[in-house]
């Protein structure tokens, strides 16, 4: 799981170093991230998540409520 969490952010590095916009990582997060629920132990499952919101806190991902008349 590790590795493919270390994939995914070399992944949105290079999206976002060619000009992608946010849709396009979004996309791939969720392209990425889906497993299925019983492949995660309950143990592990709290360190799951918290890979994912750094993941997307360290590209710029994390802010969700901002409207689009912002």
């Amino acid at each position: 799981m590790a590795e493919r969490f270390r994939l995914l952010d070399s992944e949105l590095t290079e999206l976002k170093a060619s000009g992608s916009d946010e849709e396009d990582l979004w996309q791939t997060i969720e392209a990425r991230t889906q497993v299925h629920a019983s492949s995660i132990s309950d143990a592990d499952r709290h360190w799951w998540w918290q890979q994912l919101y750094d993941l997307t806190e360290r590209h710029g991902l994390t802010d969700l409520c901002q409207s689009s008349s912002d």
